[in-house]
This record gives structure tokens, sequence and C-alpha cells, in this order.
């Protein structure tokens, strides 16, 4: 058994108040659960405007199968235009593995 999990740092430059913010951030949590069956949670910035980070996880089959899961959630979140993906990092690893390392990927289209 293999977990992937993922943290995307986003900007939203149109935010004006948190409860704009917080528009976005649970319309992109309710369709990553819905569409991709992830456990999701905003897991900093939640004081600031315009950032935010979700994570992600999976439990996969195995270590590709995490690498596509983690991708389509950064492509599920890029089809919103009103957040913009800044930065990425993913982990997979099999269960009691604690060797794997982080993988940080940064977004310069967006940042």
């Amino acid at each position: 058994m293999f977990y992937a999990v993922g943290r995307l740092d986003l900007q939203i430059p149109g935010s004006q108040s948190l409860k704009e913010k917080r528009s976005v951030i649970g319309a992109l949590k309710a369709r990553l659960a819905q569409r991709l069956h992830c456990a999701v949670a905003e897991v900093d910035h939640q004081d600031l405007l315009q950032r935010s980070a979700l994570g992600v996880a999976f439990v996969v089959s195995g270590p590709a199968a995490g690498a596509n899961a983690l991708e389509a959630a950064r492509r599920e979140v890029e089809q919103d235009p009103r957040a913009w993906v800044i930065d990425f990092a993913t982990h997979v690893a099999a269960l009691g593995d604690e060797s794997s390392q982080w993988s940080w990927e940064d977004d310069e289209e967006n940042g």
C-alpha cells in the first residue's frame, strides 16, 4: 500500500475578503474530493486574503499511481482561473517507508 500527499500553494489574486477566499477554497476542496476521491484540507495561510495552501492525500496501489493522482489534483486546481498554483510539493511512499523525500516544483507561469 502506498500513500501520495501533496501541498498546493495558491495565490488568489481576485480575493478582496476572507469570505471571497473561503468561497474559492471551498469550491476547490469540494471539486477535488468529488472528482478525485481524495482527502483535502486548507493547511496554511488561513488568515491571508490572497494566499492559501491545500493539502491533498490519496491511498494508491503504487508510486506511478500516486504521481498520476497528484498531477491530476494539480491540473484540477489549475482549471479554476480564480486560483494560481505558485508552488507544488509531492511525496509518494510505501506505508512505513521513511527514506523517501519530498519533491518541490515551482510554477513559473503563474508566480
